[in-house]
């Protein structure tokens, strides 16, 4: 089974603990973490850095260390040989942390890819204006989609969106948007290649209502029956909601990076051996970061 948990960084006081939490972490990421313009984003980096060694530790003990593919993807590298395939992933966005951790066997190997993204806009920007300019980033059936809420009853043009759609209808099409968001994203992030993926090349569909369907990917048009994917709303009072989506899929699927493969199968050896590899439908609370 997938395992799945959030921590909120908001809540963190983490004054105390930043050197010695930064100094448990390797030089390159030290370095990595120290470039951040804002305090927040180091903080959120560190803290799902230093979540996952402390698990990926409570599972494997010593036996690895955190590395990252040409794509700076993270990966665990360990050190003795295994029978299975390990794979993590981290994200961060407003208020949360989320961490995913897969354990596969070595014949039908697993990547994960998770995303969270906070439902809120930057600023003063403008919903309609924000839309117009992410437009190159989903298909025309993503778009229908996404925009239903506000289509169905005002129809296609967004010039006055701001103005005569009413709160919950924005908030509607803006969850709608971060969740076909963090589904491309977690597929893009299991599969290791980052920017030099075409986002519209993968589409999203759903069978029914977005919130409850089960997502299907087609990439190039063709469907990827192999992957799996799974959304959750996050709501905390005092913030607003956030969108965390986790993927699944196989290691020998064709988008899957070279490097990705390479790195996550070394040193391990065949075996009959199987795991439970869909994902959860829940996901823990996860407490704050410790030193190991």
């Amino acid at each position: 089974m997938t395992w799945l948990g959030i921590f909120n960084v908001a809540k963190w006081n983490e004054n105390e603990q930043w050197d010695s939490l930064l100094n448990s972490v390797d030089a390159k990421e030290q370095e990595r973490i120290k470039r951040f313009r804002f305090r927040i984003d180091a903080k959120r980096s560190l803290a799902g850095l230093t979540l996952a060694k402390e698990y990926l530790t409570k599972e494997h003990r010593d036996n690895f260390k955190i590395a990252r593919t040409e794509e700076n993807r993270p990966y665990c590298q360990f050190t003795n040989e295994r029978d299975f395939i390990c794979d993590f992933n981290v994200s961060h966005s407003g208020d949360y942390v989320a961490m995913g951790m897969l354990k596969s066997s070595t014949q039908r190997g697993k990547v994960l890819g998770v995303d969270i993204e906070q439902v809120q806009l930057r600023g003063n920007t403008k919903l309609a204006d924000f839309l117009q300019d992410m437009e190159s980033c989903f298909t025309k059936l993503e778009w229908n989609i996404i925009l239903s809420p506000y289509t169905t009853t005002h129809g296609n043009s967004l010039t006055n969106m701001d103005a005569i759609a009413n709160a919950y209808t924005r908030h509607e099409v803006l969850s709608r948007f971060f969740l076909f968001w963090t589904l491309k994203e977690s597929f893009i992030k299991a599969i290791g290649i980052g920017v030099g993926f075409e986002l519209q090349k993968a589409e999203f569909r759903f069978s029914g209502e977005p919130w409850t369907a089960e997502a299907e990917l087609y990439v190039r048009g063709s469907r990827c029956w192999d992957w799996q994917f799974k959304s959750f709303v996050i709501k905390d009072q005092g913030t607003s909601d956030h969108i965390m989506s986790v993927a699944v899929g196989p290691i020998d699927d064709e988008n899957v990076s070279p490097n990705v493969r390479s790195s996550l199968s070394s040193g391990t050896r065949p075996s009959s051996m199987q795991y439970d590899t869909t994902i959860s439908s829940t996901y823990l609370i996860l407490d704050a970061p410790n030193v190991q």
